[in-house]
């Protein structure tokens, strides 16, 4: 993916004569957007197979949509990332269909109220993160990013709330409820120093196993 995405920002920075800099910036969307075509079409696959499709598709867009705006840790490779990401979005899901019966209508709300003072606060102290591709420039667009967060978190909150509701009669909606705390925490979890060095120990023993391998 990576060697494709570099090849085609190679050829679009030659044909618009850009300079180093800005074909670092194309590289970097061009990277964005085969992950998230690669991510989804993954996740389509695997949902389908295993009857989580919703469930999937609920959490890897809630923590997109988030982390456009909040930022996070990055993986170094693009590979690495996809595959973290696709099984996040694979085992979760599968754990909320499993178990998701079992958690009474309290524990839920709780647990939904726990999360978002969680995340408001993470995003309050730490958001947005900058990208090291794609740094923050300007305050007023770290002020923006910022703002962005906090209306995607009040948006998701909402919408958990509404689930919640719906789901005192019919409690198959908890499922989705799981779906967008699990992927919010996720995202804001990775604003932190712990979720950062977490990845570079995932990043750490992919090198390893990639000079196992030759």
């Amino acid at each position: 993916m990576e060697t494709l995405a570099l090849k085609i920002a190679d050829k679009i920075a030659f044909e618009l004569g850009y300079d180093s800099e800005k074909k670092m910036i194309v590289q970097y969307g061009l990277f964005g957007l085969i992950q998230i075509v690669t991510i989804l079409l993954i996740n389509i696959i695997i949902g389908l197979l295993f009857n989580i499709l919703f469930e999937t598709l609920t959490m890897t867009l809630t923590s997109s949509i988030l982390r456009k705006y909040s930022g996070g840790a990055h993986l170094e490779k693009l590979g690495v990332c996809t595959l973290l990401s696709v099984a996040v979005s694979t085992i979760f899901p599968l754990m909320i269909k499993s178990y998701y019966k079992y958690l009474g209508v309290s524990f839920v709300l709780i647990s939904i109220i726990l999360v978002f003072v969680l995340s408001f606060f993470l995003i309050y102290k730490l958001a947005p993160i900058d990208n090291p591709n794609k740094p923050i420039k300007t305050e007023r667009k770290r002020k923006r990013m910022r703002k962005g967060s906090f209306i995607v978190l009040i948006f998701f909150m909402v919408v958990t709330f509404l689930l919640f509701i719906l789901g005192i009669q019919n409690q198959n909606i908890f499922r989705y409820c799981w779906s967008i705390l699990i992927a919010i925490l996720w995202q804001v979890f990775s604003l932190t120093k712990l979720w950062v060095k977490f990845y570079h120990f995932i990043d750490f023993v992919y090198c390893k196993i990639k000079l196992l391998g030759r």
